[in-house]
């Protein structure tokens, strides 16, 4: 589904992060979990995880833009130069396969590295909104505290809703931080002996993603109940 959106929103929200709000004049079409591609031109475009709930005019995107990925940052920029000149930037909604599978009654385990958790995001709030007393465990791992972009949202969740589990590792030793250090998945493997009956998402860089595929299947995890659009590279 191809679209031209107003941008309504490019802000800063961690060293490296930017939240991205467009507008489109209609509802777009999209699944829990799927990816838009921002079409630079006719020959470039690039995927990126969409971070809000289906049926709405809008979108939110969360890009990890740093001095060492020109292909964030190109993207940044396309989107500054179009809100600075009033223009519309261009779109395709609704890819990828590791959607929200809505029907299943299974627990939901979702687990996001750096901006991934824009994925996760998205999946975690369609749960919430469908059915709040819905078993979920979020965990969610950065460098920094200040990665954790969305820490006191998520937190107002847990205490929100009984149900809602939610862990966040930090890999530097900062002070003033209450929560847990390590790598996410070392702190995940912590917690849990057993992954067979839950549906699991996945979202973060190739390499953590074909980790976290090993790690969970060694504890139970069935692959046709595990969910990242990285397993198409791995």
């Amino acid at each position: 589904m191809q679209l031209n959106c107003d941008v309504t929103e490019c802000v800063q929200i961690s060293n490296h992060t930017y939240k991205v709000m467009l507008k489109a004049d209609k509802e777009i079409s999209f699944k829990a979990g799927q990816y838009l591609f921002f079409l630079l031109n006719e020959q470039d475009k690039r995927p990126f995880s969409i971070a809000n709930v289906p049926h709405s005019q809008k979108i939110e995107l969360h890009i990890g833009a740093s001095g060492y990925s020109d292909f964030a940052n190109e993207v940044i920029e396309h989107i500054k130069s179009k809100k600075m000149q009033n223009q519309k930037v261009s779109i395709d909604v609704g890819h990828g396969n590791a959607w929200l599978r809505e029907k299943s009654n299974r627990p939901k385990l979702l687990i996001a590295g750096g901006t991934g958790f824009s994925y996760v995001k998205s999946i975690m709030e369609k749960v919430i909104l469908d059915n709040q007393d819905e078993t979920i465990f979020v965990y969610w791992g950065t460098k920094t505290k200040k990665d954790l972009y969305c820490h006191q949202q998520v937190l107002a969740y847990q205490q929100k809703y009984k149900n809602f589990n939610y862990e966040a590792t930090i890999e530097s030793n900062e002070s003033h931080w209450n929560g847990r250090y390590g790598n996410v998945l070392d702190v995940l493997d912590k917690d849990f002996i057993d992954y067979s009956s839950y549906d699991i998402y996945i979202c973060g860089p190739v390499p953590m993603v074909g980790r976290a595929r090993d790690m969970l299947i060694t504890k139970g995890a069935l692959l046709e109940h595990m969910y990242a659009d990285a397993f198409d590279y791995i």
